[in-house]
């Protein structure tokens, strides 16, 4: 959030009731609505849901954003941690993975169709963290563009609603008269009154479908022409901090691959920029915390930086996330190894190649170690 009448991401809902119509949207649609925590190291943020699948809730790309853990909880005081699955920076959107189905018979129903200026919407949400609060009013303007100037808002034509929003309700639903999901509330302006956005549900439509298969997901990544430039960024003479511009380019179109600072960390890392390269290794560890591909280069930076310690650390957690990736296990087992843990390498190394006794390299390392 930015001030100097910049965009706040926000959400909120008061209980407004006048009609059989609207008790029967709130009644039948709340189930769906969850209250989202997020705790990183700055302490604890709360934001708002609702579910996609059995599994899965969407919710604003600024309430998943540097989360160390995510907890959910739903209407009926069922708790469950869920882990940033895929996401869209630009448009502010983010598909919340979690460790049980709690959705069953609680997903959304979606409207594809665009809103409509002055249709009635409701939208439910945890207004300064007054929990499951709900509130309504019309559809102000159907596809408002901010001013490029306002950064911190998704970069999509937005809608315009008027019914009341306040901190804590980012990523709530915004339902149409028949209880459709019509939008996903992300903030206001911060000057006005009662100015506020939210984002249209075909960009929800496309992040779910990318939340399906995660692997052709990233397939169409690796072969996106963004990619591909960043690619050749890596490569070029350009400096350091239009290497970083350029991973950030990408990351706000494809969401948190952690690959993308998986190379840039290891670019850095051969160039001799070791803080450049910590800070991408670190970036990649918080958006995919079981990439054993990051966990080898922060192993690789700490040990660079002689806390070997943190580095043993390090490269035994690679290990254990990479066993079907020889070149990441050797390549931690010789990190161990630079570390002062010799016999533990040696002994990870006799374990991988005794499940997969087609490894060259690995026992070719480890013939050297036993020497």
């Amino acid at each position: 959030m930015s001030k100097n009448g910049s965009f706040f991401c926000l959400v909120t809902l008061v209980l407004v009731i006048n009609g059989h119509t609207q008790i029967n949207i709130a009644k039948n649609n709340q189930p769906s609505v969850v209250c989202v925590t997020r705790v990183n190291d700055d302490g604890t943020g709360l934001g708002s849901g609702f579910f996609v699948a059995d599994d899965m809730i969407a919710t604003n790309w600024h309430v998943a954003d540097n989360a160390n853990e995510i907890e959910v909880q739903t209407f009926d005081g069922k708790k469950c941690t869920g882990k940033l699955w895929v996401a869209s920076p630009r448009h502010d959107l983010a598909i919340i993975k979690l460790k049980e189905p709690y959705g069953k018979n609680r997903i959304v129903k979606i409207r594809s169709a665009q809103a409509q200026e002055l249709e009635t919407i409701y939208v439910c949400g945890h207004p300064e963290a007054l929990s499951f609060s709900w509130s309504s009013g019309t559809v102000a303007n159907s596809k408002r563009v901010l001013p490029p100037e306002i950064q911190d808002a998704p970069k999509c034509a937005l809608i315009q609603l008027n019914a009341a929003i306040s901190h804590g309700s980012s990523g709530g639903p915004m339902f149409d008269a028949e209880g459709n999901l019509l939008g996903i509330v992300t903030g206001q302006w911060e000057e006005g009154q009662n100015l506020n956005f939210a984002i249209p549900t075909e960009h929800l439509l496309e992040l779910i479908k990318k939340s399906q298969n995660i692997e052709v997901t990233k397939k169409e990544i690796w072969e996106s022409r963004e990619w591909k430039e960043w690619r050749k960024s890596m490569a070029s003479h350009t400096s350091w901090q239009e290497k970083i511009n350029a991973a950030a380019a990408v990351f706000n179109v494809h969401g948190p691959l952690a690959m993308i600072y998986v190379d840039l960390g290891t670019a850095a890392y051969k160039a001799g920029e070791t803080e450049i390269a910590r800070k991408s290794f670190v970036r990649a560890t918080h958006y995919e915390p079981e990439n054993p591909r990051a966990w080898v280069g922060m192993g690789l930076v700490e040990l660079k930086d002689d806390n070997k310690q943190k580095a043993i650390s390090d490269f035994e957690k690679t290990i254990q996330l990479g066993k079907s990736d020889e070149n990441v296990i050797v390549t931690a087992c010789q990190g161990l190894e630079r570390a002062g843990a010799r016999e533990l390498a040696l002994k990870h190394l006799k374990i991988a190649t005794r499940a997969n006794p087609s490894w060259i390299k690995a026992s070719q390392a480890a013939t050297k170690l036993a020497q």
